[in-house]
């Protein structure tokens, strides 16, 4: 195998493609699709090429990808400015409070736990780590999901974040039928105040005293 032929080979390995054939007769196919990636004859076989012709259709496949994602950059740009974004409201503490509800089962089963060492700032388990609503938070197991109460709550916000953020551009998903919601989801983090900074500023204001009067009310 001559060196040009190797080359050639990482070269299209490089951008999913796989070269087959041997002596001059060669043909691409894609490595995901496992499909024929050069011309087509009348009878939906490869057309053989040579390694000058393979080359020239690389190149030419890499130069149709860097238009798309040039076309793609400049799409974006136009609806940087254009976005709306969820702002900080009492559904942000609502998700929050929402979940807790959701698990009162398991808090309540735990609930002498939960007095003396998760709502105590002198416990071993904030030997390492701030007492603060995020730590008390990830201290609520529920061992049922091998997860955290932290977790849940970083899941629903999120659903609750995006469906909003969605509602806020429905006019764009229907006006970009095809590539509305990549639009949306490549330009999700570009807010003034992504989710993870609402779900912060929600926990802040909750406090640790407002989450223990929560979560010890939850009790029966």
């Amino acid at each position: 195998m001559e060196q040009r032929e190797i080359i050639l080979r990482q070269q299209l390995g490089k951008h999913g493609y796989k070269l087959k054939g041997a002596n001059e007769r060669f043909f691409v196919k894609g490595t995901y699709t496992g499909k024929v990636a050069s011309p087509l004859d009348d009878k939906k076989q490869p057309v053989y090429m040579t390694l000058d012709e393979v080359e020239k259709w690389l190149n030419d496949r890499i130069n149709e990808e860097k238009q798309k994602e040039q076309l793609w950059k400049d799409k974006l740009n136009k609806y940087k400015s254009i976005l709306k974004y969820p702002q900080y409201a009492e559904w942000c503490k609502d998700v929050v409070f929402d979940t807790l509800k959701e698990y009162k089962a398991v808090i309540n089963e735990n609930i002498d736990f939960i007095k003396a060492e998760v709502f105590n700032s002198e416990s071993e388990l904030y030997a390492f780590v701030g007492y603060n609503v995020e730590n008390i938070l990830d201290e609520l197991q529920i061992h049922k999901y091998d997860m955290s109460i932290l977790e849940e709550i970083r899941l629903a916000f999120s659903e609750t974040y995006y469906k909003k953020y969605e509602e806020l551009n429905a006019d764009i998903l229907e006006k970009e039928v095809d590539d509305g919601e990549f639009i949306l989801q490549d330009l999700v983090g570009d807010g003034e105040l992504t989710e993870n900074d609402l779900l912060e500023i929600a926990f802040n204001d909750i406090g640790v005293d407002g989450l223990k009067k929560y979560i010890l009310n939850v009790e029966d």
